[in-house]
């Protein structure tokens, strides 16, 4: 189904959980997730525009995380969805704090993957890891046959790799390299400090310097949490999606009749002032 150019899918039906995917991906890449939480949750999944089915973002590259974020608010609007359970990998990650942070109202629960919150390297193995990316960004317009090498890595976990491969077989390259341009010089930390919502972080182990990043966008805020999935990488839900369908699940189910940060802070000092 199409929203303004949008493209979605909705399953099941209960609480929802949005889910927004990874770079060049498509909403096929939650197929996993959709099939075990669509059994009691409504799941939500989307083509970010210049993905997939959805309409071109034809945008500068720093106005790209803006217009998501609009299409998915108008979509949220249009299906009458609030309190949302928001998941974002990677990309979408990066999507899903954008929206976090500027719409507090519309999301109840967050869980960050594999994404990144400071794009502005501290130390030589940042910078390193920024270049790869900058690489990644301007390779989608090279053959697909130079660029599969570079994911081998990939091939030990099934579902994982068949996305990669979907991903430079079908990438939309001007819109690819255009996003993500627009995620260089970002730092979320300062505004993820201030969310009040329950956060999950998810990280696979493969990469330290992965871990080490998402224990930067984690550790700011305060009601999250990190949880490192063993041999797994970016995306983690297709790596493991057994494991991480388990600990999301845990995870939405726990803070269901959640309570405010703040208001569980006012309430301690208040016991703390009347003993």
């Amino acid at each position: 189904m199409f929203n303004k150019g949008l493209y979605y899918e909705v399953n099941g039906k209960g609480d929802p959980i949005l889910f927004l995917h990874g770079i060049g991906g498509t909403h096929t890449m939650f197929q996993p997730q959709v099939d075990y939480f669509s059994q009691e949750f409504q799941t939500i999944t989307v083509d970010l525009k210049g993905s997939g089915q959805s309409d071109s973002l034809n945008c500068l590259p720093s106005k790209c995380l803006d217009i998501h974020c609009e299409s998915i608010l108008t979509l949220c609007h249009d299906l009458h969805l609030d309190n949302i359970t928001l998941v974002g990998v990677s990309y979408g990650g990066i999507v899903a704090q954008h929206l976090a942070i500027t719409h507090p109202q519309l999301v109840d629960k967050l869980i960050l993957v594999d994404t990144y919150a400071n794009t502005i390297p501290k130390s030589r193995e940042e910078f390193e890891l920024f270049l790869f990316a900058g690489f990644i960004a301007f390779s989608v317009w090279l053959p697909s046959k130079w660029i599969m090498p570079i994911f081998k890595r990939y091939e030990r976990w099934e579902l994982a790799h068949q996305e990669i491969v979907d991903i430079i077989q079908n990438r939309r390259a001007k819109e690819v390299t255009n996003q993500l341009m627009g995620c260089f010089g970002l730092n979320n930390l300062p505004a993820l400090a201030k969310l009040e919502i329950p956060v999950l972080g998810i990280v696979g182990d493969d990469e330290p310097l992965v871990i080490e990043k998402m224990r930067e966008v984690i550790e700011p805020i305060p009601d999250g949490s990190l949880h490192i999935i063993k041999n797994a990488f970016d995306p983690t839900n297709l790596c493991q999606p057994e494991q991480f369908n388990a600990v999301v699940d845990e995870f939405i189910r726990e803070n269901l009749l959640r309570v405010p940060v703040t208001t569980r802070i006012l309430s301690k000092m208040d016991s703390l002032v009347n003993g």
